[in-house]
């Protein structure tokens, strides 16, 4: 599977949300002084939350002042819109690893309303800037994600069905006359071809804050903040991702720039690579965060008009 060079125009709605405004310079057309046509749809959104995983022990209690998050990740179509205007580039397919493309083999991303995938930290603040925001932290990421306390999935801490999240598995029950009958899962796209990975499908799915598609994609892309106490995202680097061991599941975190090492959710929810060594013995300098494969394919929101 990867990414197709081109999308469907228009087949994505973008939801003006009347409380902000469009910010930018007038202008409808291409070029770099063109406008977001409307925002995205949003989730109003406050504190206090608790940062931490499920399968984590570590806690963070954290205030957080109104904010508001994209209710679904950004499209390819809004991507694609933010390109047209010379604000986004285009994505390079090497911006992630091979195996993170493989991860969505069988899945049909072509369509405007599928997540844009994989655009590189760089074009994801850019787009987010377009629209008058930034990318969110980890604290107003889960908020939205699954509410103010810890929860492995936005709704709690049951398995996925196939309604809540695409890339979930179905249980099946084998055949009695097979050795040993046991039950097996199926993945839900398994009778079809190409399945469409859209966002704005799967309400069951849902957070109780209304925030929705929550980790369509294996992974979504954060904002670092200085302050964090997950290093991953208090990384130099400026951004990191936050992903699942199985479909929907919020587990861990990884800065991008140690996103090349395959990572394991930890007691703490996370475990980073450590920095490479050079021929002396000292700690290499990171290389470019541009320049990292990452082994998860991701999608991205923003956070716009803060209160």
């Amino acid at each position: 599977m990867h990414r197709s060079a081109s999308f469907q125009r228009g087949s994505s709605v973008l939801i003006t949300l009347a409380l902000l405004p469009v910010l930018g310079c007038s202008g409808s057309g291409g070029g770099p002084e063109a406008v977001p046509s409307a925002l995205p749809a949003m989730v109003a959104l406050a504190g206090p939350t608790t940062v931490g995983f499920a399968w984590g022990r570590l806690r963070a209690r954290v205030e957080l002042d109104p904010y508001n998050l994209t209710q679904r990740p950004i499209t390819q179509s809004q991507y694609e819109e933010c390109e047209h205007a010379g604000v986004c580039q285009q994505p390079a397919e090497s911006a992630c690893a091979t195996e993170a493309y493989a991860a969505l083999e069988g899945f049909d991303l072509d369509a405007g309303a599928a997540p844009a995938l994989c655009v590189g930290s760089a074009n994801a603040r850019a787009y987010c800037k377009w629209i008058g925001g930034r990318l969110p932290t980890l604290a107003e990421w889960m908020n939205g994600a699954r509410g103010a306390e810890p929860k492995r999935f936005a709704w709690g801490e049951t398995l996925p069905s196939c309604e809540q999240n695409p890339r979930a598995a179905k249980a099946e029950v084998a055949d009695p006359s097979e050795a040993g009958g046991a039950a097996y899962r199926e993945p839900c796209h398994a009778l079809s071809e190409q399945y469409k990975l859209k966002t704005g499908e799967h309400a069951a799915g849902a957070a109780s804050t209304g925030v929705e598609d929550v980790l369509l994609l294996p992974a979504e892309l954060i904002a670092y903040d200085e302050s964090e106490q997950w290093s991953a995202c208090s990384d130099r680097e400026g951004a990191c991702l936050i992903y699942g061991g199985s479909a929907g599941a919020i587990d861990s975190v990884t800065a991008l720039s140690a996103a090349a090492a395959a990572l394991e959710p930890s007691e703490t929810g996370t475990k980073a690579a450590p920095a490479p060594a050079s021929e002396t013995g000292a700690k290499a300098a990171p290389a470019p965060v541009s320049d990292i494969p990452v082994p998860y394919a991701y999608a991205f929101r923003c956070v716009v008009g803060e209160d």
